[in-house]
C-alpha cells in the first residue's frame, strides 16, 4: 500500500497534447529490445547471449543481421518517421477509476481492471494514482499517455512479400514493426521522465536498464495484464484527439497497429504478472 497522506505527486512542466519527433532512428535503435525478437523466434538464450552461443549462436547472428538491414531499407527509403502523439494530464483516482482532466475539457474516466497478482494481493493502475479524497488544496496528481503509429508503407511492402508467399520476410517485417513501436515509446518515455514530465534524473541508466525498466514510472501498453480493454483504448483516443481505431498493440494480424498506453510516475509503480493458475489435483474415483 502507497502511504498517500505522505506523499507529493511529481509536477508536471507540461499539460496537455503534442507530437513526438522519433526520427532519430539511431537513438531509437537503441531501446530496441532484441531478446523479445529472439523469444519470438523461439531463440531461448536472450540477446547479446545468443549471439555467442554454441547452439543458438548462428541462427541469432542470421536473423539479427536480416533484421537490421530490413530497418536500413526502411530508413533508406524514410520509412520510419513514426507518427507518436502523446499527453500529460492531471488526475485523480476514485477507486479504481482514474479521472482524467484535460485543459479546457471535461473529465475523462477511466476503469481499470482489479486483477489478482502473484503475492496473492490484486493490483490496479488506479492504485497508481492519488485517490481525490487525499489530495491537498491546490495538489493534484498527473498520468501520461501515448500512440505509436508506422507508416502505412510498411505495409504495403508487406503485403507484396505476402502475396510474393515471402514468409520469412513477413513474420520478420510484423514483429518488427511491434518492437521498433515498442523502441520509440521507450524513448519517448526517456524523454518524458527527464524532460517533458521532468519528475526524474535518470541519465546513468544505460539502454539495458531502461528496456529491462530499471528507472522510476512505468509504460503500460494497452493489450498489458493490467491494461486489457477496449474501454481503456477508447478513453485514450478522446485524451489525444484521435480515432477510436488506434489500435490494439501486437497484433499479429495488422503490423500497423498502434502501439498505446499510458505512463505512471510513482516510485513504487511496477509491472506485475497474472497470479499463476494451480491446478487442482486429480482425484480418482
Amino acid at each position: 500500500m502507497i502511504d498517500w497522506p505522505a506523499f507529493s505527486p511529481f509536477p508536471s512542466r507540461f499539460v496537455g497534447v503534442s507530437t513526438f519527433d522519433a526520427a532519430d532512428t539511431d537513438r531509437v535503435r537503441t531501446y530496441l529490445n532484441w531478446s523479445e525478437l529472439f523469444r519470438q523466434w523461439e531463440i531461448p538464450v536472450p540477446f547479446p547471449d545468443a549471439l555467442d552461443s554454441p547452439d543458438w549462436g548462428t541462427t541469432a547472428r542470421s536473423l539479427l543481421a536480416d533484421a537490421n538491414a530490413l530497418l536500413d531499407d526502411w530508413i533508406a527509403g524514410g520509412l520510419l518517421r513514426p507518427e507518436v502523439t502523446f499527453g500529460v494530464w492531471q488526475a485523480w483516482a476514485e477507486g479504481d477509476q482514474v479521472m482524467i482532466q484535460p485543459p479546457g475539457g471535461g473529465a475523462v474516466r477511466l476503469t481499470f481492471p482489479r486483477l489478482p497478482v502473484a503475492d496473492g494481493s490484486s493490483y490496479c493502475l488506479a492504485d497508481l494514482i492519488k485517490p481525490a479524497a487525499l489530495l491537498t488544496t491546490g495538489e493534484s496528481d498527473y498520468i501520461g499517455g501515448y500512440a505509436v503509429r508506422l507508416d502505412q508503407r510498411i505495409g504495403t511492402a508487406i503485403q507484396t512479400w505476402a502475396a510474393a508467399e515471402d514468409d520469412y520476410r513477413v513474420f520478420l517485417a510484423t514483429d518488427l514493426c511491434a518492437l521498433y513501436r515498442s523502441a520509440v515509446a521507450d524513448y519517448l518515455h526517456y524523454r518524458l521522465r527527464r524532460f517533458i514530465w521532468a519528475y526524474c534524473d535518470d541519465d546513468d541508466l544505460s539502454n539495458t536498464d531502461i528496456i529491462e525498466g530499471i528507472h522510476q514510472g512505468i509504460r503500460v501498453s494497452i493489450g498489458d495484464y493490467a491494461c486489457s480493454g477496449p474501454v481503456e483504448r477508447f478513453g485514450l483516443a478522446a485524451l489525444l484527439g484521435l480515432t477510436p481505431d488506434i489500435g490494439i498493440v501486437n497484433d499479429p494480424a495488422n503490423p500497423l497497429s498502434a502501439d498505446c498506453g499510458f505512463f505512471f510516475a510513482h516510485p513504487r509503480a511496477r509491472h506485475f504478472r497474472p497470479q499463476p493458475v494451480v491446478n487442482p489435483p486429480i482425484v480418482n474415483a
